[in-house]
């Protein structure tokens, strides 16, 4: 779970909405954030209201999410659950549970709130809180919720702040708690975010428990899951089947009819994988140096027979390779844009060496530790990695010294900046697009479409956006509001809406504001918007609300 960010202007408008559908108790919405892989740890989660001392829920929602990269990372940030209408007053026990593809508790998360007004509650489930019991010993005594391994008061799941001190303001702050999670800033806290690209093409990232083999979907009948532990059926009964009949049609299975009951097993055997009924070999990558294994000094010559090192690729014959090379030293970095492509040919197989003379230049870049691996037709290899030293120059004159060397940046133009000490990132830029002319935005009616605003982010790919509001018409100071990820063209586009009018003495809004974008610390020049209301005095006009200042 993570302390909830400040929404300015996204929460005001939110809550404007939840207000339209009051038609007796109260409006609550519920979203979750997790860690925890969607697909391959879970597949749905169950959200409850718990009226607390009641024994059982006085609301209970299932809620399933599409199998699609963009639902993991709004599950990271704060992804929308269940919305439940008409509930009474009260102080509530919001739980959600997240549910395996057979309907099992993988594990559980709970915020208690009361319940007075129309609501908006996070609940958040992590497996850092796992073996976390709250409050430690070193906790304040109203600590009793668990936010990322990190013991907090209830309250800071609403709109409060301070409840955790800030780690960090950039990715770069931040490390990863696996060989394959890299660290990322969200909300001021450093998380561990999984990335299976860092993972054999058979596995995903699991967090902290590293690569695990992905699993295989269960096959289940028409009717219910046995309430044992035995295995599910093949929808034949026992005694019953024949050969034919355990066909179901998968030219990637193989199917007989053992003791009276259809067995099925893959048609390929390990180290190969299945299309179409045709079995082909995962790639492999190796990458043979010369002296102590995977380690290159460059202030040495290297020719035959000492090589630099020896390339072997293979993998499905007549297609090509493409080595992906990442720079591990520098915390953060990404892989490399500019991968190289290698024909397998007939055998699937490429081969080759590299003769290199002795690098005098100190400041190579090249010096560090890298991972690399080969795709073919989407397979991904095991990673290899390689430190490159330099025995003639100080900073990295050892294996060992040049396996945490990350080289300083060189050569960023006027519109880049130096990310993790090695590598030229695009500075970041904010666009808003208004609804009610440029740079205005007429809250007195309601927006659809086009949405009130659309906001539009770009920089660093994969990078984590914070959105910064500065309301100078009151001359209050900045404050953090959205979290964003940038995808990998290093761009977001969020419109906000559909949104209801909003009243006349509706807090905090109305004037003129100031929004930036903040990347690794950097901040965008800003975007100018104002916020009026047609309906009312002293603020009808877009002019108006310029120098307009409601408390």
């Amino acid at each position: 779970m993570m302390p909830v960010m400040r929404r300015c202007l996204a929460s005001m408008l939110a809550l404007a909405t939840l207000a339209a559908c009051d038609g007796g108790g109260h409006f609550v919405s519920t979203r979750l954030q997790t860690t925890y892989r969607h697909r391959f740890q879970f597949v749905s989660a169950r959200v409850e209201l718990v009226r607390v001392g009641a024994d059982e829920p006085e609301r209970t929602r299932d809620v399933t999410f599409p199998a699609d990269a963009a639902t993991d990372v709004e599950l990271l940030t704060g992804r929308t659950l269940a919305d439940f209408e008409g509930v009474p007053t009260g102080t509530y026990d919001v739980r959600v549970t997240l549910l395996d593809a057979l309907g099992r508790a993988v594990d559980s998360g709970s915020t208690r709130v009361p319940i007075d007004a129309n609501r908006s509650v996070l609940v958040g489930v992590s497996e850092a809180c796992g073996l976390l019991s709250c409050p430690t010993g070193s906790d304040p005594p109203d600590a009793t919720a668990c936010s990322f391994g990190r013991c907090v008061a209830p309250s800071c799941f609403e709109d409060e702040d301070g409840c955790v001190e800030p780690e960090c303001a950039s990715d770069a702050e931040c490390e990863g708690t696996s060989a394959c999670t890299v660290g990322r800033c969200v909300g001021e806290l450093c998380v561990a975010v999984p990335e299976d690209s860092l993972c054999p093409a058979d596995a995903f990232c699991a967090g902290t428990e590293g690569c695990v083999t992905r699993p295989v979907e269960p096959t289940m009948d028409a009717g219910p899951a046995d309430s044992d532990a035995g295995p599910l059926d093949s929808g034949v009964d026992s005694g019953t089947c024949t050969p034919s009949g355990c066909e179901d049609g998968d030219l990637c299975t193989a199917h007989a009819c053992v003791d009276g009951a259809c067995v099925t097993s893959p048609l390929c055997g390990g180290g190969d994988y299945c299309v179409a009924g045709a079995c082909h070999p995962e790639p492999t990558f190796a990458l043979q140096t010369s002296g102590a294994p995977g380690c290159i000094d460059l202030g040495v010559p290297h020719v035959s027979p000492d090589f630099a090192y020896r390339r072997v690729i293979t993998g499905r014959a007549g297609r090509t390779a493409v080595q992906t090379n990442q720079q591990v030293s520098c915390a953060g970095d990404p892989p490399q844009d500019d991968p190289m492509v290698f024909p397998l040919g007939p055998s699937g197989r490429w081969e080759d060496t590299l003769e290199t003379g002795a690098v005098t230049d100190c400041d190579f870049g090249l010096y560090g530790r890298w991972a690399s691996y080969a795709t073919v037709s989407g397979r991904r290899s095991n990673t290899v990695e390689t430190v490159y030293f330099n025995s003639r120059c100080a900073s990295v004159d050892t294996c060992t010294r040049a396996r945490t060397y990350c080289p300083p940046c060189r050569g960023c133009s006027a519109t880049e900046y130096c990310y993790a000490s090695s590598r030229c990132a695009p500075s970041p830029t904010i666009r808003i697009d208004t609804a009610s002319g440029p740079g205005c935005v007429d809250l007195g009616v309601p927006h659809s479409s086009p949405p009130a605003i659309v906001v539009r982010i770009n920089g660093r790919p994969n990078a984590t956006s914070t959105q910064v509001n500065e309301r100078v018409s009151c001359g209050e100071p900045a404050s953090d509001a959205e979290v964003r990820m940038l995808d990998g063209s290093g761009a977001v586009v969020d419109p906000l809406g559909p949104t209801g009018a909003l009243s006349c003495d509706a807090s905090g809004i109305y004037g003129r504001w100031l929004i930036r974008a903040r990347v690794d610390g950097q901040l965008s020049a800003p975007a100018e918007v104002v916020y009026y209301n047609s309906g009312c005095t002293g603020i009808a006009t877009c002019a108006a609300g310029r120098t307009a200042c409601v408390p």
